[in-house]
């Protein structure tokens, strides 16, 4: 059953991921996942992990000739070796990304693959779940005299790697975001001040001529057979298809999706404010949550818990923020506050506070209780 792979733990699917300078050049990038095959690479500085660089971050480049890894890349979260399946998959589908750095003591040890999850859940024979339920419904589609270029607005507009092809309603073909990234890259040879025009006469073209052969499923097929299927046609969609026409798409994020942490119903826990960045964004909320929930232990009447951030300042880079967080109980609000440039050092700050708070009301009565 899915939920059994979601419970295994992140060290059961290490991989050696596919590493990148963050100062290499975005076309010596593309030239290695290309001979690597893969969607993204981990940019790595001195075993130092500053983020992930995507088939999709590369296609919103302007010039991609002219442009640095550093100047793309994207920021994630980070993940133990201890942590579970369910977590992996729930920071893949709310960042949209198809894999996670696993840090320990601030080194990279490696990562976790959705392909490698996917690869997982083949093997359980049936998950009992079919096409239909997993699918997203009606996606964005284009027609085979609709441009390249089109086709790439569509992906950045809508943050996707996929996009149908259909003829009179029925399924043509289908483009991927590394199809039009490959195409987008100069050929050699090319003179600086040549390559943007280049690359628009290289997308001014119909997409009739970029597209591959779709892999199409029943919307009544397990997924387990579905992901079985993509697996051996080494690729990352199958399109859901009743009678010939495009009911729905089903990617890697569908499948993984399946295993994120189910949302608790307890105590409510808010957060306002969270920042862009989503390492800090991730880390400052699971910060919050883990102590939340380990103080309903010695705060059984603890009915709801708030933090708000602002930021105060900036200053290049980085910015200085102001944190406060509420404990809301029948009888009082307790208030916290902290400031500073590390949004996840603040949050184990108030942390180390407020389990101070609550192992001071515990004292009193075990020595009522002696």
């Amino acid at each position: 059953m899915a939920s059994r792979v979601g419970s295994l733990t992140v060290s059961e699917f290490l991989t050696e991921p596919v590493v990148v300078s963050p100062s290499e050049h975005v076309n010596k990038a593309i030239g290695l996942l290309s001979k690597t095959k893969t969607y993204e690479l981990l940019v790595v500085e001195k075993n130092e992990v500053k983020g992930l660089l995507t088939i999709r971050d590369i296609l919103k480049a302007k010039n991609v000739a002219g442009s640095k890894v550093s100047s793309l890349l994207t920021r994630t979260a980070h993940l133990s070796r201890s942590d579970t399946v369910s977590t992996a998959a729930r920071i893949m589908t709310d960042q949209r990304v198809r894999s996670v750095p696993v840090v320990e003591n601030g080194k990279l040890v490696g990562q976790i693959a959705a392909s490698s999850i996917c690869d997982r859940m083949s093997q359980e024979r049936r998950l009992n779940v079919d096409a239909s339920t997993v699918m997203t419904s009606d996606p964005s589609s284009l027609r085979e005299d609709d441009s390249v270029a089109k086709a790439r607005t569509l992906m950045i507009q809508r943050n996707i790697d996929h996009l149908p092809v259909v003829r009179m309603r029925e399924i043509a073909g289908i483009v991927t975001s590394d199809s039009i990234v490959f195409k987008m890259a100069p050929s050699e040879g090319i003179a600086p001040e040549s390559i943007t025009s280049e690359k628009q006469a290289r997308l001014d073209v119909p997409v009739s001529g970029l597209m591959a052969e779709a892999l199409i499923s029943a919307p009544d097929a397990d997924l387990c057979q579905v992901i079985e299927q993509m697996r051996r046609r080494e690729t990352t969609h199958s399109l859901v298809a009743l009678w010939g026409e495009l009911q729905g798409i089903i990617t890697y994020r569908d499948c993984v999706k399946l295993l994120t942490e189910p949302a608790e119903e307890s105590l409510p826990i808010s957060i306002v404010g969270l920042p862009d960045d989503p390492f800090e964004a991730e880390a400052a909320k699971r910060k919050f949550e883990t102590v939340v929930k380990r103080l309903t232990r010695s705060l059984p009447d603890l009915l709801e818990a708030r933090s708000v951030i602002k930021t105060s300042e900036r200053t290049g880079q980085r910015h200085r923020y102001e944190v406060e967080v509420e404990l809301i109980t029948p009888k009082k609000t307790t208030s916290f506050g902290a400031s500073g440039w590390s949004l996840p050092e603040l949050f184990d700050e108030l942390s180390d506070r407020m389990k101070r708070m609550t192992t001071k009301k515990r004292e009193p009565r075990k020595e009522r209780l002696q």
